[in-house]
């Protein structure tokens, strides 16, 4: 690209001085971005890549690895969350249960002295599955 720039048939597409011709010599020598070269992203992206592989993968391993990071508690926080909703819905179960135990308890014709836990659990069963 460098030679075809100062070579171009059309004198406003060559460099303009032989100062910005030396000045694309070092940049390509230093493995920069040439200025004769039309400047995209990606080409940028390349050269810099290019010029600090080393970095680059370095940063590229941490980056890795923090998004495993947040990956594996996200997924871990995920189950904590249903673990502990399906917790919640077991404890309100069991409390619903016991509250129905003790109103039906209330509602019976049977001295409440005489009344044992055994008894008050089995009639609560037979009225859940009423």
């Amino acid at each position: 690209m460098l030679c075809l720039t100062a070579m171009h048939k059309d004198p406003t597409r060559r460099y303009a001085t032989v100062d910005a011709l030396i000045r694309d010599v070092d940049h390509y020598l230093h493995g920069e971005a040439l200025e004769a070269r039309k400047d995209s992203v990606r080409y940028r992206l390349q050269k810099f890549v290019r010029r600090n592989e080393q970095s680059v993968i370095a940063a590229s391993i941490v980056v890795i690895f923090a998004l495993g990071l947040v990956t594996f508690y996200t997924v871990r926080l995920a189950r904590a969350r249903n673990d502990a909703v399906i917790a919640a819905a077991k404890a309100q179960r069991v409390q619903r249960f016991t509250l129905d135990l003790f109103q039906v308890a209330t509602s019976w014709p049977v001295p409440r002295t005489s009344l044992r836990v055994v008894t008050l659990l089995d009639r609560g069963v037979i009225q859940r599955e009423a």
